[in-house]
């Protein structure tokens, strides 16, 4: 037997190539943010940062940034080569956050979009 599947571009006709993925993006961090999740020895948390991998559809991404608010963040994976610098090993500039394998690094006077940058290989 045969089963259609729902998809976004069915649930969105006529939203061109961006419409669904916007629309799948949004219901999906709306629903990450809204429910409680739990650590392992029961106590409750809510997500206090949310990373949406821009490499694909940045624009799309930054908008659904913008529609959820300061809780969203664009990330992108970095691959760093064992030739490369780890993203520990940068040279911390104004502006910039640096954390465990991830920095933010200080776009405002580039064509980029604020985001988190991740060692992927980490």
């Amino acid at each position: 037997m045969w089963h259609r599947v729902r998809t976004n571009g069915r649930a969105c006709p006529g939203a061109g190539r961006e419409g669904p993925v916007q629309a799948g993006l949004e219901k999906l961090a709306a629903d990450l943010l809204a429910r409680p999740w739990k650590r392992a020895e029961g106590a409750e948390f809510r997500i206090e940062r949310l990373l949406i991998d821009s490499v694909y559809q940045p624009g799309v991404c930054k908008n659904v940034c913008h529609k959820v608010g300061s809780v969203a963040m664009l990330s992108k994976g970095v691959g760093i080569r064992a030739a490369n610098k780890p993203i520990a090993g940068y040279q911390r500039r104004p502006g910039e956050r640096h954390g465990h394998n991830w920095h933010v690094p200080n776009v405002s006077h580039s064509n980029e979009f604020r985001h988190a940058a991740i060692d992927t290989n980490h």
